[in-house]
């Protein structure tokens, strides 16, 4: 019996009919066979070629393993050509692929000019290279557009999303067989409320963009020029004072809303607009990793803009100011579920801290684990605090004792903690160090995340609501004792990366890519470059 691959060339050469084939470099074509018994011959031979070659038709790359899945059941029928009906879903095919720019895909992946130039009706040869392109078009675009053009693996190394997949050959040829393709290609973007309104922000951009974009300012900017700036994102900006103007320019983009033009802002407000519409596709691509239905109630945290929001069926009923990981130290990209609430968390501290952080402090003080409440937890009985150890002598690259802070006020982790399982161990948890929430820019951390609202969002973690066990909780606290409380429900909790916020009037705000997010994805969909070492370090039970 001839194996897989011969049947399949053998019948992709019957739909091609005419297609050429030669050997040059990576690239195979097809030339239509004669009828009669040699084209099983050349179906063999096809197959030799395409052992060791990459499979085109003309000039065009594409997916032969996925062709053959989706032709090899319509016993050779054409599913773009031949009657009304085909032709109509050929339309709205092509119109899809026209508009992939919407969503900020590269059209060049989607054949259309070499579609546009088979015209199906002038022959078996046009016909059957239109219908393999606009085929492998649509499967491409279907799959970029469904769960995104690139992995997350293959942009970043410290992510852990659940795995999105979606059979795009089976979907497709369902959606033809029940003439249903309008709805299939309808439904295939995220359904989420903020990828719509990314997409229409990616338009407003790529039109600024394509008009000319706008002038390059300086600190010598007259108002005039400066309002007319702000006006091309901001129509409000023609009615306020100009300093109101550049404080709602600055509150929509993050920065101090002092109303000044200050380095910062002029930086923000010269960034180009086609850059702009680039960050927005990235910022689209990451939101197709995600589920297509959230859980009922989820927390999200934005590591790009130091926020948390706590959703309950579809409704935030809780935010916070959080501290992410500082940019050399970057909070990853992760699902994952709160079980437990630890009152009165002791700080495992690890090892990397110990060695680089702590080690040196106890060189110049052998006092400073007992001013900071932190044993040796394998370290002498008689001297928790290591007092007599004589720490010159402790090499950095192998320090051998475990350290860990008691619970209490100084605690590096405070009063409370999420234990949230996560192959980064990273959690969410309180600080003493407080002050910090009320900086504009709060990267400070060794990756894990404190929360400002840390009390309210562990009553609603436990009992649904901000104030039903804040009571119990704070009682806990004053015992002073570590105490772990399970979650009646589990709680998800996604940290992500969102650099574009569009609010539900349409304005939008950028934050700065703190972590070089956008400019990874965006190299890796341009260059489908393999997966980048990014995440500094496990902050395993660290003070963030």
């Amino acid at each position: 019996m001839p194996s897989r691959h011969v049947r399949a060339a053998a019948f992709l050469l019957l739909i091609v009919a005419a297609v050429v084939v030669t050997l040059a470099g990576p690239a195979a074509r097809l030339f239509a066979p004669s009828a009669g018994p040699s084209a099983v011959s050349a179906a063999q031979a096809m197959m030799e070629l395409l052992a060791q070659a990459r499979f085109a038709v003309g000039d065009e790359d594409v997916d032969a393993p996925a062709l053959f899945r989706f032709y090899e059941p319509r016993d050779s029928r054409l599913a773009w050509s031949g009657d009304a009906d085909a032709d109509a879903a050929a339309e709205l095919a092509l119109q899809a692929l026209s508009r992939a720019q919407e969503h900020g895909l590269d059209l060049s992946r989607y054949h259309l000019e070499a579609i546009r130039k088979a015209q199906p009706k002038t022959g078996a040869r046009e016909a059957a290279i239109h219908d393999l392109l606009l085929t492998d078009g649509i499967l491409r675009y279907a799959h970029d557009l469904r769960i995104g053009r690139v992995s997350p693996p293959s942009a970043y190394t410290d992510v852990d999303l659940p795995r999105q997949t979606f059979d795009t050959v089976t979907a497709l040829q369902s959606a033809i067989e029940s003439a249903s393709l309008a709805r299939f290609l309808e439904e295939l973007a995220p359904p989420h409320p903020e990828y719509e309104r990314l997409k229409s922000a990616l338009s407003a951009y790529q039109k600024i963009a394509a008009d000319g974009g706008w002038s390059r300012l300086d600190r010598a900017t007259d108002t005039q020029a400066l309002r007319a700036r702000l006006m091309q994102e901001d129509a409000a900006a023609r009615d306020v004072e100009i300093i109101e103007a550049i404080r709602r320019y600055q509150r929509r983009n993050g920065l101090e809303a002092d109303g000044k033009l200050g380095p910062k802002t002029l930086v923000a407000l010269n960034i180009l607009a086609s850059e702009r519409a680039n960050q927005i596709a990235a910022n689209m691509e990451r939101w197709r990793w995600l589920p297509r239905r959230l859980e009922p109630r989820y927390v999200m945290i934005n590591a790009a803009d130091a926020t948390l929001k706590l959703v309950a069926n579809g409704q935030v009923v809780l935010e916070s100011k959080v501290i992410v990981g500082a940019r050399d130290k970057p909070t990853p990209i992760f699902r994952a579920v709160a079980a437990e609430v630890t009152v009165n968390p002791p700080w495992n501290i690890p090892a990397s801290i110990a060695r680089n952080e702590i080690l040196p402090r106890l060189r110049r003080n052998p006092a400073y684990l007992a001013s900071q409440h932190i044993v040796i937890v394998n370290g002498p009985a008689d001297d928790p605090h290591g007092t007599r150890i004589n720490w010159e002598r402790i090499s950095g690259g192998s320090f051998p004792y475990q350290l860990q802070q008691l619970p209490g006020s100084d605690n590096a982790l405070g009063r409370l903690k999420l234990e949230m399982p996560n192959t980064f161990n990273v959690y969410l948890h309180d600080t003493p160090g407080r002050n910090a929430f009320a900086r504009n820019e709060r990267t400070l951390s060794h990756g894990c995340v404190r929360v400002e609202q840390i009390l309210p969002l562990a009553s609603i973690a436990l009992s649904g609501d901000a104030m039903s066990a804040a009571a119990e909780l704070a009682d806990l606290i004053n015992r002073g004792r570590t105490e772990r409380l399970k979650l009646k429900e589990p709680l998800p909790v996604y940290v992500l990366y969102w650099t574009v916020l569009v609010d539900g009037e349409g304005n939008v705000g950028f934050r700065s890519d703190v972590y070089n997010r956008d400019v990874r994805l965006i190299s890796a969909q341009q260059t489908a470059t393999a997966g980048m070492p990014f995440f500094a370090g496990n902050c395993e039970q660290a003070a963030g």
